[in-house]
C-alpha cells in the first residue's frame, strides 16, 4: 500500500529549505554510486521563503542561495539553482528513483547536532508509519549546517522568564513552514500554535493582539523586529529550544558520490563558520550560539 506523499509533506514541511537533484535513476543509467561532479551539473532546488530566498534560478539571492553556492563550490560540483514552492520541493525530495539533496530542519527530533552518522528519518505519528510495506525512512540526514536558538517573543507588558511563563501565554503564532520539530516542542509545552503565512505576518498578529506570542528562529525574530520597528511594542523574549538545519538527501541519493562530496563540503563550511557569516550578512544580526536550553 503506497504512502500518502501529501500527508508526509504537510507534517514535515520545515523552515528554510533547499534541495539538490542530480537526476532520475533508471536501469538504463549509471548506478547512484557513479553520480558526482563528472556526471555534469546538478539541479539545486531552493524553497521560496521570505528572508531566505529571493528571486529565481541562478539569479536568486539570500542566505539559502549563497549557502547552496558555497556547498557546490567547495564540493567542486557544478549545479544550477531552481526556486520553487516548498511543498513542491518536498514532493521532489520524496519522489522514488530521484537523487535529491535538501537543506531543512526535518531531521531526527532533538538531535542537537549529536553527529552526522544518522540512520535516517521517519515521519513520527504518520498514519501507517511502521506498518508492513510502509517505508520507514523518508530521507537521510547527511550533515548539520545551522544551529539557531528558537525563541518565543510576547506582547508588550508580558514577562517571559521561565517555561511556565511560556505555557501561560496561550496561543502563539508560527509560520506555516515551521518544521515538525518546532510543532513537537510547542506541543510538549502545551502551547497552541496559530499558523501564519510568514514570520512578519505572525509579528503583526502579535502587535494587533490576535495572538499572545510568536515562536521562530531567534536570528529571524531579531532581524524582523528591527526592520519593522517593533522593539518598543513587544515584550520580553525567551529561548525555548534549538532549530537545526541539515543537509539531507533522498534514500536513492545516499550512496552517490555527490552525497559524499556535498556532505564533506557542508561539514567543512560549518566548521569554518561560513554559514553563520552568510546568515548574518543578509539578516544584519549574528546567529547567537544556541547554548543550554531550558
Amino acid at each position: 500500500m503506497g504512502l500518502d506523499r501529501r500527508m508526509f509533506i504537510r507534517a514535515m514541511s520545515g523552515g528554510a529549505a533547499l534541495a539538490v537533484a542530480a537526476g532520475r535513476v533508471s536501469a538504463l543509467r549509471a548506478m547512484p554510486e557513479d553520480t558526482g561532479a563528472e556526471a555534469g551539473p546538478v539541479r539545486f532546488l531552493l524553497s521560496a521563503l521570505p528572508l531566505w530566498t529571493e528571486g529565481e534560478g541562478d539569479g536568486a539571492t539570500g542566505p539559502m542561495p549563497d549557502m547552496a553556492r558555497a556547498i557546490l563550490r567547495r564540493a567542486g560540483q557544478p549545479g544550477h539553482l531552481e526556486v520553487m514552492p516548498q511543498l513542491r520541493l518536498y514532493d521532489e525530495l520524496m519522489r522514488a528513483g530521484t537523487v535529491v539533496f535538501a537543506l531543512s530542519d526535518n531531521h531526527p527530533p532533538d538531535s542537537r547536532l549529536s553527529g552526522t552518522q544518522l540512520p535516517g528519518t521517519k515521519l513520527p505519528d504518520a498514519p501507517g508509519a511502521g506498518r508492513e510495506g510502509m517505508p520507514a525512512i523518508v530521507f537521510v540526514p547527511l550533515a548539520p549546517v545551522l544551529q539557531m536558538p528558537l525563541a518565543v517573543v510576547a506582547r508588550a507588558g508580558t514577562r517571559l522568564a521561565s517555561p511556565e511563563d511560556v505555557r501561560a501565554l496561550g496561543p502563539v503564532a508560527s509560520t506555516r513552514t515551521t518544521g515538525g520539530s518546532v510543532a513537537r516542542l510547542m506541543d510538549r509545552l502545551g502551547v497552541p500554535l496559530v499558523p501564519a503565512p510568514s514570520l512578519e505576518s505572525a509579528l503583526r498578529m502579535l502587535r494587533a493582539g490576535r495572538v499572545n506570542g510568536v515562536v521562530g528562529a531567534e536570528v529571524m525574530l531579531d532581524a524582523l523586529i528591527s526592520r519593522l520597528g517593533l522593539a518598543d511594542e513587544l515584550g520580553s523574549k525567551w529561548r525555548v529550544g534549538v532549530m537545526e538545519g541539515w543537509l539531507s538527501c533522498s534514500r536513492d541519493a545516499a550512496a552517490t558520490k555527490a552525497a559524499q562530496d556535498l556532505r564533506r563540503a557542508a561539514d567543512e563550511l560549518r566548521a569554518e563558520g561560513v554559514f553563520d557569516q552568510i546568515v548574518e550578512r543578509y539578516l544584519g544580526v549574528p546567529v547567537q550560539p544556541a547554548g543550554p536550553v531550558p
